[in-house]
């Protein structure tokens, strides 16, 4: 079949899996975990103001709580209090780039007096836009890697950006500061690949510029980082001087600001915050699994497909592909010699990386659920050629000995 044809058909899938996806973040009820926290921290920022982890809920969302039990999973408790940490503001936890994108257009939908359900709808929507809108970048970096001698297809890139688009519905979270993460860090690697090109203070200004603010909208972002620096570091070798280091540390200047800010006008009452806490590691410690069932839920919440139904679950699809990749690319190691796939090798090195990186969160901090895929949502590219690796170069050498 011709490659265009492939393409466009591709094209009609993710636009299919899109308005699905749309249509199921809008026809679900609030979250009873999170979701009032975020919107509350959104609603917050609307009015200028940043939100500490002891503040209580506004005024309208309890009442939502109470009097639209339809809107809502969890039984309505009878008075304030009996909301327990749902009555608190803990998501200020997080760092408030995606929530100050977000206020613009609450502020607005506020001055419209629209229900907060309608904002709440309207919201997702918009955090969805977001995540689509970083997830289509990889476009822009294959096409960045093919000009640089890199074997990355199209096809291949469409078929990873169907993938990020069916996977990334979850049943509980319609809001989130993670939905964020990927236009951040591909943005970064599209940064990288200039810099790798062509290393000019410009281009590492732009890298440690988005860098940066990928933290400033998740803190799991910082673990993405030393990827990004070590992948950099070759090239900052090469073209060292004083002009580039300046640029770089200039680039953090304004994501350092925002972080100081954040943490300045954050600061919690410290009875309520040390309560807060206190319940959030009782209900999320760390190591409360082994590593060996750390992947099990892992994978399970990774692949779950919510918009298809909560019991539709590609775990062990996703599972056969790993292995199957790792197989593969065990094989080609030793028997290609195509330069335009080398760089997929080297991928392999993050993989394990993010195997590790996810082993030390669950063994050892607190008042996270780590078994939730939404905090990896930056590693989505690398987790894509993880698993699929392998089928491209099989695809490469397939193509080109039938060209002979």
């Amino acid at each position: 079949m011709n490659h265009i044809v492939v393409q466009r058909c591709l094209l009609i899938l993710i636009a299919l899996i899109t308005f699905f996806q749309v249509w199921y973040m809008n026809n679900t009820p609030w979250s009873p975990i999170d979701e009032y926290q975020h919107m509350d921290y959104i609603d917050n920022m609307a009015i200028g103001k940043m939100p500490s982890i002891s503040d209580s809920i506004s005024e309208e969302l309890f009442i939502e709580i109470i009097h639209h039990s339809d809107r809502n999973l969890a039984e309505p408790p009878p008075y304030r209090d009996a909301l327990g940490l749902t009555g608190y503001s803990y998501q200020a936890k997080h760092p408030p780039l995606y929530y100050l994108l977000l206020a613009a257009p609450d502020r607005l939908m506020q001055v419209w007096d629209f229900t907060i359900f309608k904002r709440l709808q309207i919201l997702r929507t918009v955090s969805f836009v977001i995540f689509f809108i970083g997830i289509f970048l990889m476009l822009l970096i294959g096409k960045e890697m093919r000009q640089q001698g890199h074997y990355l297809p199209t096809t291949y890139i469409l078929i990873g950006i169907a993938w990020c688009l069916f996977t990334v519905s979850h049943e509980r979270y319609g809001l989130g500061n993670n939905y964020l993460s990927p236009l951040l860090i591909n943005s970064s690697i599209l940064a990288l690949l200039k810099f790798i090109k062509s290393p000019k203070p410009k281009h590492l200004f732009l890298l440690t510029f988005l860098a940066g603010l990928s933290i400033c909208g998740a803190l799991t972002n910082l673990f993405i980082l030393p990827i990004l620096f070590v992948l950099a570091l070759p090239s900052l070798i090469r073209a060292f001087d004083w002009k580039l280091i300046i640029a770089g540390a200039a680039g953090l200047i304004i994501p350092f600001i925002i972080i100081i800010l954040w943490k300045l006008n954050s600061i919690p009452e410290p009875i309520v915050a040390s309560n807060i806490n206190s319940l959030l590691q009782n209900y999320f410690r760390a190591n409360m699994v082994s590593y060996g069932t750390f992947l099990h839920l892992f994978i399970n919440d990774f692949v779950k497909i919510d918009f298809l139904g909560s019991a539709f679950n590609l775990s062990v699809l996703h599972i056969f592909l790993a292995l199957s990749n790792v197989l593969l690319m065990f094989f080609f190691f030793f028997s290609n010699k195509d330069k335009e796939t080398r760089w997929l090798y080297y991928t392999y090195p993050i993989f394990i990386y993010f195997l590790i990186i996810t082993g030390l969160l669950n063994h050892y901090i607190d008042a996270v659920t780590w078994v939730a895929f939404r905090h990896y949502m930056g590693f989505y590219p690398f987790l894509f050629i993880g698993i699929s690796s392998g089928f491209l170069i099989l695809f490469k050498n397939v193509k080109q000995r039938n060209s002979y």
